[in-house]
């Protein structure tokens, strides 16, 4: 599973959401109910407090947007993974992560097996908090690339990709995260 191709290509689509998209999103994210988010090692899911500290649950409305989503998912796949766009699926619910003063989320990738024992391959993060609401929390990858904090902007990459989320140091940072997981062909 190593030799699987990998890219460190980042894919920003600006104003993905719209401004109604994006109330629609929080609001749905401030209804959801949120628990301690943990690390999974060895398909085990485990509380590592030095290395992520946040809460997140899973948001199962926004349809119409996760299908534009995943329609970009599967192209990035295609293109840069040279995956069968039919053997990248994306999630059907959206997992809703919530930063508060002090949290954050060490150096990682996505990439691993999930209780399904399907292969996550593609990550995408759409921002939904106003920046002027939350400092810290920056969303930065290992090339030394920062994502924009601009709200309804989307970030597609390889769940390989190491990235993280900076600790806040005033107010809460809430985004969207999208996995697409790979069925098993190489085209």
């Amino acid at each position: 599973m190593d030799n699987e191709p990998t890219t460190e290509e980042i894919v920003v689509v600006e104003n993905f959401l719209s401004q109604k998209e994006i109330d629609l999103l929080m609001e749905l994210h401030k209804t959801t109910k949120l628990t301690r988010a943990g690390v999974v090692i060895n398909n085990k899911t485990v509380y590592l407090d030095e290395h992520r500290k946040c809460t997140q649950g899973r948001i199962t409305g926004g349809s119409e947007i996760r299908k534009r989503q995943r329609v970009l998912m599967k192209d990035f796949g295609s293109k840069y993974l040279d995956f069968k766009r039919e053997d990248l699926e994306p999630e059907s619910s959206y997992i809703a992560g919530k930063y508060e003063e002090g949290e954050f989320f060490n150096w990682h990738p996505d990439w691993g097996d999930d209780d399904n024992n399907r292969t996550r391959r593609v990550t995408s993060v759409m921002q939904i908090t106003d920046p002027n609401e939350y400092e810290g929390g920056n969303l930065e990858f290992i090339n030394g690339i920062q994502a924009s904090k601009v709200p309804g902007t989307l970030f597609i990459f390889d769940s390989k990709f190491h990235h993280r989320v900076t600790p806040i140091t005033k107010g809460v940072r809430r985004s969207c995260m999208l996995f697409a997981h790979w069925t098993g062909n190489v085209s």
